[in-house]
């Protein structure tokens, strides 16, 4: 083993390990003068001296960005069947994401918000799934007037949640997400973006969040609120259990949904199965033809083997024209 060890040193271009492993008295150790550094000795090392409460803010910084360099992803993933390297490799990350956001903390004080986005996605690309990351990323973007962005952010990481999961974001992270993303939509150009959008605006058809879709509807209905409002619920059956074959199935069910509404609807996946759809100015009967048309494409492309079960009811509808009151002869006549 030490043969091939020096040879695999010889080959790795790095020679100075040759001597790194000596022989004494039957045994081998580590050389004590052998010239090398072991990244995960430094890491751990860095991890205990961040921990130290006595430092400066400028000493802990220079360390977190250390650490955050060195990680990599999980230790020595090929091996990972060893207890010892499991264990090693969670207090690993573990380590990593509370460096990542102790920085984060730093950055915010002094309100270096660009350089939160490039941290969070640097920590991303490593752990795609932490829901922390996408929360602090959107809430940069937002500090940075980038509201557009921040909330493709949100929908982006709603998605991926979905997928992964099978579940929404936590409560915790949509209202983080609504109490900072939401005052950009609650802005009055916004509205009137939202709420004319049957008049002339163009408001692009997407998958929104349950509660901007609530906002929407709300900002809709106090300037129209003299329209029918009606919704439809569109259930997927539960005979398909595979995640794979059920994310293809929402796919085309989203699709057909596109293909039938207009600008004025709004559509959100309310949970694994369930999507609503709220639509502007059409009563019921035009509603439950607009959900027969999503069955139908829905089943074009699906098949007969794969079903789902549609609702549809109003909301809100017109207020009654009051009857104008009968006048009295005797008044006319005067």
């Amino acid at each position: 083993m030490l043969h091939r060890f020096r040879t695999l040193a010889e080959e790795s271009g790095a020679p100075e390990l040759r001597n790194a492993i000596v022989t004494e008295r039957g045994a081998y150790r580590w050389s004590e003068t052998a010239k090398v550094a072991v990244d995960l000795t430094r890491f751990e090392e860095l991890g205990r001296k961040v921990s130290t409460p006595i430092m400066t803010n400028h000493e802990r910084e220079r360390y977190l960005k250390e650490i955050i360099a060195l990680y990599t992803g999980p230790l020595l993933p090929e091996q990972n069947e060893d207890k010892w390297i499991t264990i090693r490799s969670i207090s690993c990350h573990d380590l990593f994401l509370n460096s990542v956001f102790s920085y984060i903390e730093i950055l915010k004080k002094e309100e270096r918000y660009q350089e939160i986005t490039e941290v969070c996605r640097s920590a991303m690309s490593i752990d795609v799934f932490d829901e922390k990351l996408h929360t602090e990323l959107v809430d940069a973007l937002v500090h940075l007037g980038k509201n557009k962005e921040a909330l493709a952010q949100y929908y982006s990481s709603s998605e991926l949640m979905m997928e992964k999961f099978g579940s929404k974001p936590s409560a915790q992270s949509r209202e983080v997400f609504r109490e900072i993303a939401m005052s950009d939509l609650r802005s009055m150009e916004q509205v009137d973006e939202i709420a004319g959008s049957l008049s002339g605006y163009a408001r692009p058809k997407m998958l929104y969040d349950y509660s901007v879709l609530r906002e929407i509807v709300f900002q809709q209905h106090r300037v129209l609120g003299d329209a029918y409002f009606s919704m439809i619920t569109l259930e997927l059956n539960e005979r398909v259990t595979d995640p794979f074959k059920l994310q293809d199935i929402r796919s085309t069910l989203e699709k057909a949904v596109f293909d039938c509404i207009d600008e004025s609807a709004t559509f959100t996946r309310y949970n694994t199965r369930m999507y609503l759809i709220v639509l502007v100015e059409k009563d019921l009967d035009e509603t439950e033809k607009t959900a027969a048309k999503i069955a139908a494409k829905f089943s074009e492309s699906t098949g007969s083997d794969v079903g789902i079960k549609t609702r549809c009811r109003l909301l809100f509808e017109p207020a009654a024209p009051e009857e104008a009151p009968e006048e009295d002869p005797e008044t006319a006549e005067e």
